[in-house]
């Protein structure tokens, strides 16, 4: 237990805000920080998933490349064919051989001697640029060089055994300068006969099954930025989006583009053909940085609630602190107020035992004189008289002040059994109403049910009321009334006496209930002591509160009784 805190005080506040303060900032930190590395985590992850899919993609596009590949390279194969014979069977010149070659649609035809010399081509040479431009080239080629090109190609083939040489799209899947031709061997070695597909069926075989429209698609999913695929050397074979990702940046880098930011992710691209090369995605961070932002404001709201939660918390538990102090210190001088009343009716006690002898001797002394004193003379009898009147009537005052003092030692522990309180208050009124009328006063009862059922010891606690009452008859002026009014207060009973005199400044609101403490001449200062004693022994208390329209209002608290009807 705290060591500051006395039993039922809660402990001290300001360092159980300080440590909830420091748990609720560093909580909210450690999400803080959380959010920032799940936001890294969240693009990565969306990075390699769209990696995965473009890899596996890649796989089912360059199949379908393949697949497209055998059934036009059947198709220029056959057409080569076709042409061969046409040539055998009706030699040509240019002319036919052009009319051949727009019968199969075809990009170009050339025809080889068995020496791999050129023996003719259509189109001619000045119409071949504009009808047949290299597929991807960026423009035209010099003819001679493309010439040289399918001279290279048709030497291969009469050089080797084979009978047909077929270059197509998947010797070179991420290449720019590749050519779809097929090269077949003449009959009787008459040479070779070398075609070229179509440009337009070259790109749009790409543009439908390539590799490059796969990555086009990527490049167009939500928050991709950019695609490229760049091999070992760090070189870009192909791109796709507004912001490809720039070559040779590690992974996880954050480039800013003019479309936003994004984060650098890179996969293997397993591909055939690929060569090693590797999918750099750049994942755009606007979406996951919404939702970022969106979480950390919570987490910013939350701690903010958190700490006003604290603060209030603090605020509670120093009021708490306060009213236990309060208590306490409370608690300390009843209880030194009670054993200072202890202490002074055993003083009490032996004083009136040993006062009240001589007063008695004193009483008695005086009663002789004033018999003897009859004969004397008219004047001197009358003074006598006077005087032993007066020595009399304070001997009777002393008498009085020490049957209270003896009743105040004396007080017996109560004997508590069930009572009607609001009948033990009319019992009461009822005895002061004669004193009240002979004052001028008045003696009002009013009740506020349900008054709770207590226990008391009825003749003890009338004369705490007693002693109440005539307090307020004391100090109320002539023509008021002096009012108790029996209710209930948090489940307690309670008994008001209201007065109607100059009230009680509540710097001595205390104090009125000290032994001998009087403000009227003549009082002993023992009535609310004795009224107080009594109260608390029946586990009550006593506090003065002003009364409504003006004077001092004496409220009784006395505890319910339980299981009492």
């Amino acid at each position: 237990m705290n060591p500051a805190a006395g039993p039922g005080r809660p402990p001290r506040s300001r360092g159980v805000f300080l440590a909830a303060s420091a748990a609720v900032l560093a909580i909210g930190a450690a999400a803080w920080i959380q959010a920032g590395a799940d936001r890294h985590r969240g693009l990565a992850e969306q990075g390699a998933t769209l990696a995965r899919t473009l890899a596996e993609g890649s796989r089912t596009a360059l199949d379908a490349v393949q697949a497209l590949e055998s059934s036009l390279a059947a198709r220029l194969e056959a057409s080569a064919r076709r042409i061969d014979r046409a040539l055998t069977a009706a030699p040509g010149d240019a002319s036919a051989l052009e009319d051949l070659r727009r019968e199969e649609r075809l990009a170009r035809v050339y025809l080889f001697r068995g020496d791999g010399s050129p023996a003719g081509r259509a189109p001619v040479p000045h119409a071949a640029a504009a009808e047949a431009p290299e597929v991807g080239a960026p423009g035209e080629r010099a003819e001679a060089a493309e010439e040289e090109d399918a001279a290279s190609e048709a030497r291969a083939l009469l050089a080797s055994p084979a009978a047909v040489a077929v270059r197509g799209l998947a010797a070179n899947p991420f290449g720019t300068r590749t050519r779809f031709g097929v090269a077949v061997r003449r009959a009787a070695g008459r040479g070779a006969v070398l075609v070229r597909a179509d440009a337009e069926e070259g790109r749009a075989l790409r543009e439908r099954v390539g590799v490059e429209s796969l990555l086009a698609r990527a490049a167009g999913a939500p928050g991709v930025l950019g695609v490229a695929l760049v091999d070992p050397p760090a070189r870009v074979l192909a791109s796709a989006g507004p912001s490809p990702p720039p070559p040779g940046l590690p992974p996880g880098t954050l480039v800013e583009t003019p479309q936003g930011t994004g984060l650098l992710v890179a996969a293997p691209f397993p591909a055939p053909g690929a060569g090693g090369a590797a999918l750099a995605i750049l994942v755009s961070t606007e979406g996951i940085d919404a939702v970022v932002a969106r979480a950390r404001r919570g987490i910013l709201a939350a701690t903010v609630a958190a700490l006003a939660l604290a603060l209030g918390s603090l605020a509670l538990l120093e009021r708490a602190r306060r009213r236990a102090d309060a208590e306490e210190a409370a608690r300390r001088e009843r209880e030194e107020r009670d054993r200072r009343l202890a202490s002074l009716g055993e003083l009490g006690a032996g004083l009136a035992h040993e006062i009240r002898n001589p007063l008695n001797a004193i009483d008695i002394t005086v009663q002789r004189i004033s018999r003897e004193v009859r004969g004397a003379g008219p004047g001197d009898a009358e003074r006598l008289g006077e005087m032993t009147s007066t020595v009399r009537r304070e001997v009777k005052g002393l008498d009085r002040l020490v049957d209270s003092f003896l009743r105040f030692a004396r007080s017996p522990d109560p004997s508590l059994a069930p009572a009607d309180l609001a009948a033990v208050v009319r019992a009461e009124a009822a005895l002061a109403a004669p004193e009240a009328r002979e004052r001028g006063l008045r003696v009002e009862v009013r009740e506020e049910p349900p008054v709770p059922p207590v226990a008391l010891d009825a003749a003890l606690f009338a004369q705490a009321l007693r002693n109440l009452v005539r307090n307020a008859l004391d100090v109320s002026p002539p023509g008021a009334s002096v009012e108790i009014v029996v209710g209930a207060e948090e489940g307690r009973a309670r008994v008001e006496v209201r007065d109607r005199g100059p009230g009680v400044p509540p710097a001595d609101r205390d104090r009125v209930f000290d032994l001998f403490h009087t403000g009227r001449e003549g009082g002993t200062g023992l009535g609310l002591p004795l009224a107080l004693r009594s109260v608390r022994r029946h586990g009550g208390t006593i506090e003065v509160r002003d009364a409504p329209g003006g004077g001092a209002c004496f409220v009784v608290l006395l505890p319910a009784a339980v299981g009492v009807p």
